[in-house]
């Protein structure tokens, strides 16, 4: 039996599937945003909603919030996890304005 479940782990760790709890819409594979990420989504929405994620615009708004431009996001009680994204987000191979 252990062996047998110990098979089926390397196969899902080959499939790639994660380990992560599913999306908050259930659909199992979706993923997951984080709660850094909603809120820059929330802000982009009142403040700049021509601005979509994986543009170029979008990833001069993730620097932006790096160099502190936005006084509000700066402040923010969840300051360190936005930057934390933001840096992520910055240092992916196929971020755009790299």
């Amino acid at each position: 039996m252990k062996l047998h479940l110990a098979a089926m782990g390397a196969l899902a760790v080959a499939a790639g599937c994660s380990r992560e709890p599913p999306a908050p819409d259930g659909s199992p594979g979706a993923p997951t945003i984080s709660e850094a990420e909603v809120i820059l989504h929330e802000y982009l929405e009142r403040h700049h909603p021509s601005i979509r994620p994986g543009t170029p615009e979008y990833g001069v708004f993730i620097k932006d919030v790096l160099w502190g431009v936005y006084p509000e996001l700066s402040e923010h009680r969840k300051v360190d996890e936005i930057r934390r994204f933001a840096a992520d987000y910055v240092n992916r191979p196929d971020a755009p304005a790299r």
